[in-house]
């Protein structure tokens, strides 16, 4: 490499100013190491390994060769693919194979609207419970695979694009006694998201979510210790940055040590591949909303983009705050409610100015006591309004 370089033609234009920078940018590409990713390949033809039945189970006595291919009860093997993995995805998202069309759409299904058109959604076998609206997922199987091409993307904009999934999820008294679990779809659909989602959207009203995508995990934060009951000489390295606020999808996962917040809403724990999660209803949920740093600092800057926009107008800042969690304004009942909430929140801050800075986390004489008070009193309604079960409730 040295003798290369020592004996190599001068670059062009070496005599001129930008020769210097030419010269380093050229050794800098020469010396770049390029990022490789590692991937699985196929072993070539004379390298695959020859596969035996063992006799009595044993796997020094070999039996009878064995080549690659299905169950026979199932649909037949295709004549002209390989019998790789590649023949097998193919076979299994043959259009002779309505079964994966069938559990796709039934499982997004599930995710818009809280229960799939087949349930249990692990079970789509010929003993499961027959389909609620047999002539719907038959239309959507077959749609999705000869007029979408397995577009997910598609899909979902036929279904929420439909009028049934518009509906409102308000209750009717007829209805409820006719169909009280709503598997007709009488009504919309009424379900608490996810962990992911709730902490997502939670840090998106707050103007905090980075959209950044790809790259390692990261560990936003979570209690201490929590990584020393399963001690294995690894710590929890707190992100900085934006990447402290990444989506759910990004967070670092331990199976023995999940991450606490999501554990509180039913996340997997990854120990096992759920179809579907089981919804559950404890106080600790609200115990992590109403406490959680990552809840309360969403909160306090939800408040800080409440009093700042509404430049010292408290009717209009509360309604600001509802609009932008809510996503609508909000009624003169909730509203007064709000304001009441304010009112009581900072009347309490001011017999006890130094609960306000600890509140909020900030050191005496960076604001005046009449501001931490006030900010203070904001952030108790932000943190109401991002722990209303309509927040929390996809309806």
């Amino acid at each position: 490499m040295i003798e290369w370089f020592a004996f190599r033609e001068p670059l062009p234009k070496a005599n001129e100013v930008e020769a210097g920078r030419m010269q380093d940018l050229f050794l800098s590409l020469i010396n770049t190491q390029p990022e490789s990713v590692p991937i699985m390949i196929e072993n070539p033809l004379d390298m695959k390994r020859k596969t035996h039945v063992f006799e009595r189970g044993n796997r020094l006595t070999l039996g009878e060769e064995v080549q690659p291919t299905v169950p026979a009860v199932l649909n037949d093997f295709p004549e002209n693919e390989p019998k790789n993995r590649l023949g097998f995805a193919k076979w299994i998202a043959s259009k002779e194979n309505p079964l994966t069309a069938r559990t796709l759409v039934n499982r997004v299904w599930a995710q818009l609207f809280g229960r799939g058109l087949v349930e249990p959604l692990g079970d789509m076998g010929t003993q499961s419970n027959p389909p609620i609206h047999g002539a719907l997922l038959d239309y959507l199987a077959l749609d999705v695979m000869y007029e979408k091409n397995w577009s997910m993307k598609s899909l979902i904009k036929e279904i929420v694009m439909s009028s049934t999934y518009k509906q409102s999820s308000d209750l009717n008294t007829d209805d409820t006694k006719k169909d009280p679990d709503n598997h007709y779809l009488a009504r919309g659909s009424r379900f608490r998201l996810t962990a992911e989602q709730i902490r997502d959207q939670t840090l998106s009203v707050a103007g905090l979510l980075s959209t950044k995508m790809y790259g390692p995990s990261v560990m936003p934060y979570q209690p201490d210790g929590v990584w020393m009951t399963v001690y294995s000489g690894e710590s929890w390295n707190k992100s900085q940055g934006e990447d402290q606020y990444r989506r759910g999808v990004y967070t670092f996962l331990k199976r023995t040590s999940p991450y606490p917040s999501f554990i509180s809403f039913d996340a997997s724990s990854r120990e096992l591949c759920l179809v579907d999660r089981i919804r559950t209803n404890t106080p600790l949920q609200a115990l992590t909303t109403l406490n959680d740093p990552v809840y309360l600092e969403a909160a306090k800057h939800l408040s800080e983009f409440m009093e700042k926009e509404s430049k010292g107008d408290l009717q209009k800042a509360l309604a600001m705050g509802y609009r932008r969690v809510m996503l609508r304004s909000p009624i003169k009942e909730k509203l007064n409610a709000l304001e009441k909430l304010y009112g009581s929140a900072k009347l309490d801050f001011s017999k006890k100015p130094k609960d306000a800075e600890r509140f909020l986390g900030v050191q005496s004489g960076k604001l005046t006591n009449e501001q931490v008070i006030s900010q203070a009193a904001y952030m108790v309604v932000a943190n109401a309004l991002l722990n209303l079960d309509e927040f929390l409730t996809k309806s």
